[in-house]
């Protein structure tokens, strides 16, 4: 999933309140699908906020619903954009989406008042449409921000819509978590997470000191996607759009071992248990595995209990070998339900 950062001229240093929504590309031939605004001239890409306990595929399919009418199977989220002004961050999740029906519109009354209507519009046409978003700074900074947000977007989304036999990139959504794929843009949350004293002491080869090196490693990791040979490592999202580690699936001598990294601002909430939880049976399912291997040090005892929260058997307690040096050792196994 390709991320985008919009940075407002009046962003602080810090924000203090988020805000999380989906939207969705529907495609007609070479149309889109907006919702437009008859009474203020106003055109949107068909989404909306995310609701208490929804999913964010549900939230998309619903929005999408309500504004057009258009019954919607969300596939893969393409994009997220974070856009950041005073002390907030609004983040905004962009899905492909597959017509299956039309119904009723379920409009606000806010939504009825400004005349909101579905309408197809030629791709090219509303590229030209929110091109224009710097034609409103002087007069509606809401207008120009939204404006900005959606060409941003349909310049991301353009070069993948026309590639249906491309790869299905891997993506599992849980209660908070999205677990995804890297893209370039991710590269300095890599370097910021890996500078945690946990990593510095129990894997010391997954510490990027620079930018550069980090962008460099997520460029090979990006490479092994369509491989065979991994590692297989996949970024981890809160659903408010923060990059928090990863999950990974390795090679080790012959079998295959499970990794996970939570950056310390965010440990202490279950992340790396609910995401191994949901990594384990997809990523066992797309390589054809029967079981998983799971190895931490001895006096990792937070890594140990996610192994142990996420049904791994202890197989093992002693020295062994561990980042090219003999340690001492945990070594336990996850197995396949069926």
């Amino acid at each position: 999933m390709k991320t985008l950062e919009i940075l407002g001229d009046n962003r602080l240093d810090a924000y203090t309140r988020t805000r999380v929504g989906c939207r969705g590309f529907v495609l007609r031939g070479e149309e889109i699908l907006l919702s437009r605004e008859e009474n203020t001239d106003y055109w949107l890409i068909p989404g909306g906020g995310l609701e208490a306990g929804e999913t964010l595929r549900a939230c998309c399919a619903r929005e999408i619903r309500e504004e057009t009418g258009c019954l919607t199977r969300p596939d893969q989220p393409l994009l997220m954009v974070r856009e950041f002004y005073e002390a907030c961050c609004y983040t905004s999740f962009y899905y492909s989406c597959a017509v299956e029906g039309w119904g009723a519109t379920q409009l606000t009354e806010v939504e009825k008042r400004r005349g909101l209507r579905p309408a197809w519009l030629p791709i090219e046409m509303a590229m030209e449409i929110f091109s224009r978003h710097a034609d409103y700074a002087e007069t509606n900074e809401e207008k120009r921000g939204a404006y900005l947000r959606e060409y941003a977007a349909l310049q991301a989304f353009l070069p993948l819509f026309d590639q249906p036999q491309r790869r299905k990139p891997l993506y599992i959504e849980t209660a908070r978590l999205a677990i995804t794929e890297f893209s370039p843009e991710m590269a300095r949350d890599v370097h910021r997470n890996s500078l945690d004293a946990d990593n510095r002491r129990f894997v010391p080869d997954e510490v990027f000191e620079t930018e550069e090196e980090a962008r460099d490693t997520v460029a090979f990791l990006m490479n092994c996607y369509g491989g065979e040979e991994g590692p297989f490592v996949y970024p981890i999202l809160r659903k408010e759009g923060e990059n928090i580690g990863y999950v990974q699936l390795s090679p080790l001598g012959g079998e295959w071992e499970i990794g996970y990294h939570i950056a310390a601002a965010y440990t202490g909430h279950g992340y790396a248990a609910e995401a191994v939880r949901a990594f384990l049976p997809e990523i066992a399912r797309r390589k054809g595995l029967d079981h998983v291997l799971g190895v931490c040090l001895m006096d990792n005892a937070a890594s140990a209990r996610v192994m142990e929260k996420c049904g791994f058997r202890r197989i093992y307690a002693g020295p062994g070998a561990y980042q090219g040096r003999q340690r001492n050792i945990v070594k336990a196994v996850w197995e396949a339900e069926g």
